[in-house]
């Protein structure tokens, strides 16, 4: 794909990519009319996605290409995604009986499925863990933060990427005072403005 994040968290196709996003997709993919329509407007230089699009695309992106994967029940990746006509792994080859002797409990089952269960353990609430003063200004200084506002900071490079939407997540901390605390879970930039209101945004995905 040609998209790309800006900092205020939309995407836009690359002209010079265009041509050949709407060339790649006419002969290697078969998608559903709503992923036709984002696909076309992608296509066109400058076009803007909301995140809600952008989720939209994606989750309809892994129902159309890759609907089936082997996992492990609460595992934090897949094993590999599953050709649905011949139930074999598109990285490995093997089926489910060839992937149970490297990964005992593996399962076949929808990529959505997956990724949904994934998501809803990565968005669970998090708390404050208390941190020392060294340790909220080493991480501060090690890169230039990815957000800041008000005494709490993203650090500046990303831990994962969230399961449904694709954004970055990134460890936070803040101070309060004389006290010095790490959330539990990394956020996102969406969560951090949630959270602690708008921000100077310097990580570009």
């Amino acid at each position: 794909m040609a998209l790309r994040f800006t900092a205020g968290q939309t995407a836009r196709t690359d002209p010079a990519e265009s041509g050949k996003l709407k060339g790649q997709t006419m002969k290697t993919t078969k998608q559903t009319p709503a992923v036709q329509n984002l696909i076309s407007a992608a296509a066109q230089a400058g076009e803007q996605f909301t995140d809600d699009e952008l989720e939209q695309f994606a989750a309809q992106m892994r129902r159309d290409l890759l609907p089936l994967c082997f996992a492990l029940p609460g595992a934090g990746n897949i094993i590999d995604s599953v050709d649905p006509k011949t139930r074999r792994g598109h990285y490995s080859g093997e089926q489910l009986a060839e992937v149970r002797v490297r990964y005992p409990g593996a399962v076949l089952m929808p990529l959505a499925e997956w990724v949904e269960a994934k998501a809803q353990a990565q968005d669970a609430p998090g708390w404050w863990v208390p941190v020392t003063e060294d340790r909220f200004h080493e991480m501060l200084n090690v890169l230039p933060p990815a957000a800041w506002h008000g005494g709490a900071f993203l650090v500046g490079e990303a831990s994962d990427h969230h399961a449904a939407s694709g954004r970055p997540r990134f460890t936070c901390y803040r101070e309060r005072g004389e006290e010095f605390a790490m959330y539990s879970r990394a956020m996102t930039h969406k969560e951090f403005v949630a959270q602690f209101g708008a921000c100077e945004f310097y990580y570009n995905t």
